[in-house]
């Protein structure tokens, strides 16, 4: 298996976390897995296609992307890509899943590698409706 796993993220940046989760529910028939309002900022993830789930995130500037991988083994894989050369930027911190590091490739683009500690973590939390959750009604048409 590759040091980076899988693709299970892309987060980006939303002037309008409520807006674009409407959208990608109406427009593209995206399911909402979980959506959070809490320490000043939106977060929700929707699952539009078959792939990593889209993270609408109000604290991200519009426009970016920042794709996050996720590993069985967040040592291993750190131990594995620091021989190849690879330097974090940031990290570790945490992340409902796990812990994470940030880095960047040479043009500058950041990319997360995060432990899959605890998978989905904010599924169950969404659909016990913790604090913060942000309730949704049925799709549109």
């Amino acid at each position: 298996m590759h040091p980076l796993g899988r693709l299970k993220y892309l987060y980006i940046g939303s002037s309008d976390v409520g807006r674009d989760v409407a959208w990608y529910r109406d427009t593209l028939g995206a399911r909402i897995a979980w959506d959070f309002e809490a320490f000043g900022t939106r977060v929700a993830a929707v699952e539009v296609a078959e792939g990593p789930l889209v993270l609408l995130a109000g604290h991200r500037e519009a426009g970016t992307v920042l794709p996050c991988w996720a590993v069985d083994d967040l040592e291993a894989a750190v131990g594995t890509l620091r021989a190849r050369g690879w330097k974090p930027d940031e990290g570790p911190f945490g992340l409902p899943d796990g812990d994470a590091y940030l880095f960047h490739d040479p043009s500058g683009n950041g990319l997360v590698v995060f432990g899959n500690e605890r998978p989905d973590a904010l599924v169950a939390r969404y659909e016990a409706g913790e604090e913060g959750a942000v309730p949704h009604a049925a799709p549109a048409g």
